[in-house]
């Protein structure tokens, strides 16, 4: 006969064999157009394919040999009120290829701005010439740092040093809150060269509210087997 400890060891781990999952805000899989991401002027105009992306289609941009950095453009979607990403992640494939002679270079590759501050991180390795994965955490621990990076190019005009400041949570949370840039990286070399964007996603950390649901739900029988049993 099954005893109440057993029934409360399977309804455990029946619940414990759903994982936790991060919640997707905004997602762009470029399956049917470049989905509002642009350009930065130092880059050409973005073109969308339709196939040969890491799952359907993708965007590329291109040097325009400025001289600067270009950056993809996220559209509205991730613009406004994104506090509800704190703690979450930002997430995407990326590739690039130099199209000619030309060394790499470092500066940033991710830069929210918001609340008349910006957020800047760099990852530690870059993209290869196929679809490589990166993900950044959206709070205090990942190393953002806030309004200035030295490698940040174009830099704002300084007259004196400033800073390498480490983001703090409030601070990140406050440019969360009201995104009105959200810029990631597609120039890595000096001299010709470009790269693809692919599967961008911004998310939340998974709805602690909801898990506990789910555990009640899961404890229900538990409840009924022993107001039954007496």
């Amino acid at each position: 006969m099954m005893t109440k400890t057993v029934l409360a060891a399977m309804i455990l781990g029946a619940a414990c064999v759903v994982p936790a999952t991060a919640l997707t805000i905004v997602q762009n899989t470029f399956d049917s157009g470049a989905e509002g991401w642009q350009v930065t002027p130092e880059g050409e105009p973005l073109a969308w394919h339709p196939n040969g992306g890491n799952g359907g289609g993708y965007v590329q941009g291109t040097d325009n040999q400025t001289g600067q950095a270009w950056y993809f453009i996220a559209p509205a979607a991730y613009r406004g009120d994104q506090s509800a990403a704190y703690g979450g992640t930002f997430s995407f494939d990326m590739f690039a290829v130099l199209d000619g002679d030309g060394s790499a270079f470092p500066t940033t590759d991710v830069v929210l701005f918001g609340a008349g501050h910006s957020l800047h991180y760099s990852f530690d390795y870059t993209p290869g010439t196929s679809w490589t994965y990166f993900s950044v955490a959206l709070d205090e621990t990942a190393g953002w740092t806030i309004d200035y990076d030295p490698t940040w190019n174009p830099a704002p005009p300084h007259n004196d040093p400033v800073p390498v400041t480490p983001a703090s949570g409030t601070e990140i949370l406050n440019v969360l809150g009201n995104v009105d840039g959200f810029y990631v990286r597609g120039e890595y070399y000096h001299g010709a060269d470009r790269a693809g964007l692919d599967n961008p996603t911004l998310s939340s950390v998974p709805d602690a509210g909801m898990s506990v649901l789910l555990l009640g739900l899961a404890l229900a029988p538990l409840s009924f087997f022993r107001r039954t049993r007496g």
